[in-house]
């Protein structure tokens, strides 16, 4: 039995240490976001690149909108806003609707149940202030002439810290990022155009043909 006598503090007692460490904070952040998008269709092949934002807008012709490919390429990092390092076990990607996923452009990442995951983090233990990136990336072929928005969702598994804390918030440990693809603005009136020019022609020859029939 290891005893210990007791300390009657009343006043401040500068020679005594008693060990005590004020406990760290555990908070890991986890960001969603997209670093650039190859648009491939009959017409061009191009890439739109982006300073890694979480929402992006864009626009295909409408002559090549139907069939077109976007090849997306997310940036998904994991930052450490606390004050303890840590360790991420995994990370979830709730796969978004029909959208493909190719095993062959994601070295670091294995689908399971209608999700993606990767541990390609698990070894690498993220400081304060530091942050891990991984990418994903994912393809879409657009099959019907409306708006698309893709939505991604990424999230933190599970973490782990050499104090076992638990982290203080886990409100972000889930982030998304959201594409919107539409038909450029201004195609629309050329069509309408084109259909008032045609029936515009057939008007014409009918009153053509019916005056000659008359004559």
């Amino acid at each position: 039995i290891i005893r210990t006598d007791k300390l009657l503090v009343i006043q401040d007692l500068s020679n005594i240490d008693i060990g005590l460490i004020e406990k760290g904070i555990f908070d890991l952040a986890i960001s969603t976001t997209i670093n650039k998008i190859t648009l491939k269709n009959e017409d061009e092949s191009k890439v739109v690149s982006y300073d890694n934002v979480n929402f992006a807008k864009i626009e295909i012709p409408a002559k090549t909108y139907i069939g077109t490919t976007l090849i997306i390429e997310y940036d998904i990092t994991v930052s450490n806003i606390g004050d303890i390092g840590g360790y991420v076990y995994s990370i979830k990607d709730i796969l978004p609707q029909e959208v493909i996923f190719q095993s062959e452009l994601n070295s670091d990442w294995y689908q399971e149940n209608g999700a993606l995951y990767t541990v390609s983090l698990t070894e690498e233990l993220i400081n304060p202030g530091e942050e891990k990136t991984i990418k994903l990336v994912l393809t879409k072929t657009i099959e019907t002439g409306d708006s698309q928005t893709i939505i991604n969702v990424a999230e933190i598994g599970e973490v782990f810290n050499e104090g076992l804390l638990q982290e203080k918030d886990k409100e972000n440990n889930t982030s998304k990022a959201e594409i919107v693809v539409a038909v450029k603005t201004g195609q629309a009136p050329v069509y309408i155009g084109l259909i008032l020019v045609v029936l515009g022609i057939i008007t014409s020859g009918a009153y053509i043909i019916k005056k000659k029939v008359l004559d």
